[in-house]
């Protein structure tokens, strides 16, 4: 109210012009400012590489695991044969192939139908495949190595001359071999042993190294390395005392015995195969 009257609603201020009668500029509203954009990256991003195209596997291939197998080293009556006498012949399950056919004292124990004599080492492999596929067999023997590989010789001098002779003699014996290692069967191969002396060489004397015998210079020393357990015989003989065979596990420098790490401590055993099979059974079922 000014001097007693009533005032109407005041008018907004007015801007007064500027001399000059330029009109004044005007009050700039307020405003949201401009978003502002990222900084791009100078780094590309690569683009993403289109699924591997995986070659096809070979329709052959058997991925079953295979069978632990064991390889017994050991001079002859040293208890090769003997060590297996205390398995489980009556359950029908194991298959004995004879390569030596000379006969020996526990034999009648073999169930007729478990007992294979081969007199060729064309009939060892025939009857290896023979009781891969037959499923009663968990447990394959073959007794021995050594008449396997004495026996091929001979039919591949009969057969070949020169180089192919022995070309062909490791050819056998490589499939042998091979045919030890299986997905269902375990297979156990004796030999006789062989010893090889190391050279001595400055301060070191060389040593007396025994490994399962092989005829021909291709699988020297190698044939070990196609079995899981390779075990060596040991025969303690005391005065006025029966001798005492052992199952020698673990190697001492002067074997290429082995077992694989973690079955058992023991560095030698009584020769039983039916006693190695209960540690080695213990070891695979995780006990």
């Amino acid at each position: 109210m000014i001097l007693g009257k009533p005032v109407s609603k005041l008018a907004p201020p007015t801007t007064l012009a500027p001399a000059g009668g330029a009109p004044a500029p005007a009050t700039p509203s307020p405003t949201t400012p401009a978003p502002v954009a990222p900084p791009t990256s100078s780094l590309q991003v690569p683009p993403k590489a289109p699924p591997m195209s995986l070659p096809p596997l070979p329709p052959s291939l058997n991925r079953q695991k295979p069978v632990a197998n064991i390889l017994i080293v050991g001079e002859s009556g040293s208890g090769k044969t003997r060590s297996f006498k205390d398995l489980d012949w009556a359950s029908g399950t194991i298959a004995f192939v004879d390569t030596e056919c000379k006969g020996f004292e526990w034999q009648h124990l073999i169930p007729d139908d478990c007992y294979f004599p081969c007199r060729t080492y064309e009939e060892v492999l025939q009857v290896m495949k023979h009781v891969e596929a037959n499923p009663k067999f968990t447990i394959g023997v073959v007794d021995s190595f050594t008449g396997f590989n004495i026996g091929s010789h001979e039919s591949c001098k009969s057969k070949y001359t020169g180089y192919d002779i022995y070309s062909q003699l490791n050819s056998a014996a490589v499939r042998l071999l091979n045919a030890c290692k299986s997905p269902r069967v375990r297979w156990i191969l004796s030999a006789i042993p062989e010893m090889l002396t190391t050279e001595s060489t400055g301060n070191t004397v060389g040593v007396i190294i025994k490994r399962a015998a092989v005829v021909g210079r291709e699988l020297e020393g190698k044939v070990e390395s196609y079995f899981s357990y390779a075990v060596f015989l040991k025969v303690v003989a005391a005065a006025g005392k029966k001798s005492e065979h052992y199952y020698v596990l673990q190697t001492d420098g002067k074997t290429q015995a082995k077992i694989p790490e973690g079955v058992t401590n023991e560095v030698q055993i009584e020769n039983s195969m039916a006693k190695l099979l209960g540690i080695i059974e213990k070891a695979e079922a995780g006990k």
